[in-house]
C-alpha cells in the first residue's frame, strides 16, 4: 500500500499544458475507475498493479519516485543547529523561510490557474484574484536576495563544498535568475515588487491616475467589512501593471514560467542546503517516515 502524489502531479501537468486536467481525464486516459482515482487524489493509501503504475508514470511523464509519496521527517536540535550569533545559521534559516513561502504560494497560484484556465500574466492582470501571485513575486525576489546573501558569509566557500551534486547545480541555475543585469531578479521581479506587489509609492499611483482611460470608479459594499472591495483601486493598479507587463505579448507567459522555475530551483537548493548545513556543523539528526 502506498500514497501517490496524484493531486500534485495533476496540478503540474495542467500548468505545463495550459489546460485544465481533471480526475475524469485520468480515468479516460488510462482506464482507472472513478472511485480509485478519487482515492488517489485524496492522498489515501492505495494498492496499484505494476501495469496501472506504469500507466500513471506515462500519463504524467514522471519516474516512480515522483509518483509515490515518500515524505520523511528530519529531527535535530534547533538551538544547537541555529545559534543566533552565527551569521551562516541566520542566512540558512532565512533561506528556508523564503523557500517555505514561495513553495506554498506557487502551489496556490497553480491551483488558481488550473481552475480558471488562465496563464500567469492574465492572473496578474485580474486584480481581484492576483494577490497570491503578487505575494509569490515579492517573496521570490526576497528569497533570491537571501540566496545572494549566502555568498557574503565568511564560511560560504568552505560550506559550499558540503553541498550535494543537485545543490551545486541549483546554484548555477539560481545565478541565471539573479546575477545578470537583465535577470528577473534585477528587472521584472524587482519592478513588479516595487511598483505594485509590496509597495504603494505615490509616484506610481500618480502616473497611473494620469494615464488611466477609464472614467467610472466602483466599490463593492458587502454585508461585512471582510466582503467590501475597492474596485477603483484594482483598476488603477492594473494601469500600473500595464507599465511593466505587455499583456498582448505571448512571451510574457514565458516570464511566468521562469518565475515558477526559479521557485522550484530555490526550494530544491534549500533542501540541499539544510542537510549539508547540519553535517557541516556536525549536528546529529534522525530521519523517519511520516
Amino acid at each position: 500500500m502506498s500514497r501517490f502524489r496524484i493531486r500534485h502531479l495533476l496540478r503540474e501537468k495542467s500548468a505545463r499544458s495550459k489546460k485544465h486536467f481533471t480526475a475524469k481525464d485520468i480515468c479516460e486516459a488510462i482506464g482507472l475507475s472513478a472511485e480509485l482515482v478519487e482515492q488517489l487524489l485524496s492522498g489515501g493509501e492505495c494498492c496499484l498493479s505494476a501495469g496501472d503504475t506504469d500507466k500513471l508514470r506515462t500519463y504524467f511523464g514522471c519516474t516512480s519516485d515522483d509518483l509515490i509519496e515518500q515524505t520523511k521527517r528530519v529531527r535535530f536540535d534547533l538551538k544547537a543547529a541555529f545559534p543566533s550569533t552565527d551569521d551562516l545559521a541566520v542566512a540558512v534559516i532565512r533561506l528556508l523561510a523564503a523557500a517555505n513561502d514561495v513553495n506554498y504560494l506557487r502551489g496556490l497560484c497553480l491551483d488558481l490557474e488550473n481552475v480558471k484556465r488562465q496563464g500567469f500574466s492574465q492572473e496578474i492582470l485580474n486584480c481581484e484574484k492576483n494577490h497570491i501571485h503578487l505575494l509569490m513575486i515579492g517573496c521570490l525576489r526576497e528569497g533570491i536576495r537571501v540566496f545572494r546573501d549566502l555568498f557574503r558569509c565568511g564560511e560560504w566557500s568552505r560550506f559550499e563544498n558540503e553541498l550535494d551534486k543537485e545543490g551545486k547545480e541549483k546554484i548555477q541555475e539560481l545565478r541565471k535568475y539573479s546575477d545578470a543585469p537583465d535577470s528577473i531578479y534585477n528587472t521584472w521581479l524587482c519592478n513588479l515588487r516595487d511598483f505594485a506587489a509590496f509597495h504603494y509609492f505615490p509616484k506610481h499611483y500618480k502616473k497611473a491616475l494620469e494615464n488611466i482611460k477609464q472614467n467610472e470608479g466602483q466599490m463593492l459594499v458587502g454585508p461585512t467589512i471582510a466582503e467590501t472591495r475597492f474596485l477603483v483601486a484594482d483598476d488603477v493598479r492594473e494601469e500600473i501593471f500595464r507599465g511593466q507587463i505587455n499583456f498582448d505579448d505571448p512571451s510574457e507567459a514565458e516570464r511566468g514560467k521562469t518565475v515558477y522555475d526559479a521557485v522550484h530551483a530555490l526550494v530544491m537548493f534549500s533542501s540541499s542546503v539544510l542537510i549539508a548545513y547540519l553535517e557541516y556543523r556536525n549536528i546529529s539528526y534522525s530521519v523517519e517516515d511520516v
